[in-house]
Order: structure tokens, then sequence, then C-alpha cells
């Protein structure tokens, strides 16, 4: 199996639950405890002047740019609920829960 599918399916094992501006996490067994990242991204594509490097001359479009990167809190497998923040006008949001410091992403979603 391709490392990104079996990505796809460890992402699966801790489900997400988006209700309104609740988020919930279920009970779990887990090794070790985890970080809720909130990430706001901008969708459009955006044309991007590159000044230097490999590219540098080009214009090169960019997407999904991420334009914050806020922690929610910690789980460590216990249930638990968090407050989505209010949104931020032409951003999308999608939830990230990573293991550990630095750890794999175990769960994603779009919120």
């Amino acid at each position: 199996m391709a490392p990104f599918a079996r990505a796809r399916i460890n992402a699966a094992e801790v489900p997400i639950a988006v209700n309104g501006p609740t988020i919930s996490l279920p009970q779990t067994r887990t090794s070790k405890p985890a970080t809720l990242w909130l990430v706001r991204y901008d969708p459009r594509t955006i044309q991007v002047a590159i000044r230097a490097g490999e590219n540098g001359g080009r214009t090169i479009p960019h997407r999904n740019i991420v334009r914050d990167l806020v922690s929610l809190g910690t789980w460590n497998g216990e249930a638990k609920s968090f407050k989505l923040p209010a949104g931020v006008p032409g951003l999308k949001n999608a939830l990230l829960l990573q293991a550990g410091r630095g750890g794999p992403i175990v769960a994603a979603t779009r919120a």
C-alpha cells in the first residue's frame, strides 16, 4: 500500500465530529496525547511572483494558502469537546489532530 493510502486510513481512526460551533472527540485508546489544530486557509487561487531560486522570475498559482494555525487544545483519549472560534470571512477551516509533539496526523476534517 502506498504511504498516502496508509495516511488516509490512519486519518480516519479518530472521528472528529463538528456540530455548529462544537467540535467533539470520542473516548478512544491512545498511546500519547494529541493536539487539535484549527487551520484557516484561503481557498482561492492566487498568482504569486517568485523572486529567486529555480522558479525566479515566474508567476506560479498557489491555492489553499494557510493564513492561520491555532491550537484548540490537547486530547488524551477521553471524550472531549472544543469550541470552534468564529469564522474569518473568505477563509475556510480544517481541523487536524496531531499525535505527540510534531507527530503524525491521526485525524482530519473540514469544519
